[in-house]
């Protein structure tokens, strides 16, 4: 569990230019991948949309869920 910390703990020195950077570098590997492996493109669409709502539950329900902070100042 200690490496788990320690990488929330590097995790947190990026500010949201290194973020967007980083989403940049995987749209890039995907479309490399889908250079290297055209039929990956043959894939429903479905599919593909499932797995960006699968993928996005987490990190919107962070981001709208109430905190503490933010009931003392409404």
């Amino acid at each position: 569990m200690g490496k788990f910390k320690e990488f929330n703990e590097r995790g947190k020195r990026f500010c949201l230019l290194d973020i967007k950077l980083l989403q940049f570098a995987g749209i890039f590997v995907g479309l490399i991948l889908v250079k290297l492996i055209p039929d990956i493109m043959n894939i429903s669409i479905w599919w593909l949309v499932v797995g960006a709502v699968i993928f996005g539950i987490r990190p919107l329900a962070i981001f709208f869920q109430k905190t503490p902070s933010d009931k003392e100042s409404v």
